[in-house]
């Protein structure tokens, strides 16, 4: 993609942000519903944890309750970061294709991802608040936590939250793309939601079978738990290491699986 591309990208992107916040602003209810919504959501989590660890004794699968909070912080900001920058894209997408409006779209003098972000939804910036809470409660449980992991750590987490994200966003991929192929194939948000709630919990919970599978195949564990197993020197970096390798080689293949379904997609309109 040209420098020219990429400076159009961004300069729409910034529009699309400026609408998206004034169409929010506009129905301020919907701001205080997703900030309330997401809110509980974060709370409710943390409880949740905090009742499991309270029944469990303080200690499940080697796992403290500090060390599940951070893990927990870690997933929320990924979490958030996608809700606010991808999901109405993203999720936004299968209408574009059902009124047959993606035709428009694809017809953008751009790569076909970067023109779904730009015309297939809004930015969720009712998320915003939300996503500066997390940060700061992330932060403050960092800090708390700091005698218990070094500062190389730290940045290897930071790179492995960045690399969370972009599985994150494949994983929607996967299960969004497919409506580009069948027009009855577009309800793959569930799918989403029930794979992406299993990282919400250290992989170890789930018995060493499916914690290899979600470390190495599926990597659900890159939503937090790995990022919290780095900080805490739970697994060799041998495994960290693998574990990246295995997240940017999923990452790959979603993005060569939306470039296959994308390229097959067909308008409702053309009677295919």
């Amino acid at each position: 993609m040209s420098t020219i591309a990429i400076r159009h990208f961004f300069r729409m992107y910034r529009r699309v942000f400026a609408n998206s916040t004034s169409t929010m602003l506009a129905y301020r209810s919907n701001l205080v519903f997703f900030f309330i919504f997401e809110t509980m959501f974060l709370a409710g989590n943390f409880t949740s944890i905090a009742v499991g660890f309270h029944f469990a004794g303080g200690d499940i699968a080697g796992w403290t309750r500090e060390q599940a909070f951070l893990m927990a912080a870690i997933n929320s900001i990924g979490h958030q970061v996608f809700i606010c920058f991808f999901i109405g894209p993203l999720f936004g997408a299968p209408y574009k294709i059902w009124d047959g409006t993606m035709d428009y779209v694809f017809l953008k003098p751009m790569p076909r991802f970067l023109s779904i972000m730009l015309n297939a939804g809004e930015i969720t910036v009712s998320n915003l608040p939300n996503l500066a809470i997390t940060t700061a409660l992330s932060v403050w449980l960092f800090v708390r936590s700091w005698a218990d992991f070094s500062a190389g750590a730290l940045v290897a987490c930071l790179v492995f939250l960045v690399v969370g994200i972009m599985v994150r966003v494949a994983l929607a991929i996967f299960c969004l793309a497919p409506g580009f192929l069948a027009e009855r194939l577009v309800g793959g948000e569930d799918v989403f939601w029930s794979l992406s709630s299993a990282g919400r919990y250290p992989a170890s919970v789930y018995g060493v079978w499916l914690e290899r599978f979600f470390t190495f195949g599926l990597p659900l564990a890159m939503l937090g738990s790995v990022q919290a197993s780095v900080l805490f020197g739970k697994k060799a970096p041998l495994t960290h290491g693998l574990a990246l390798m295995s997240s940017l080689l999923f990452v790959g293949l979603a993005a060569w699986f939306f470039h296959f379904a994308a390229s097959r997609y067909k308008s409702v309109n053309s009677g295919v």
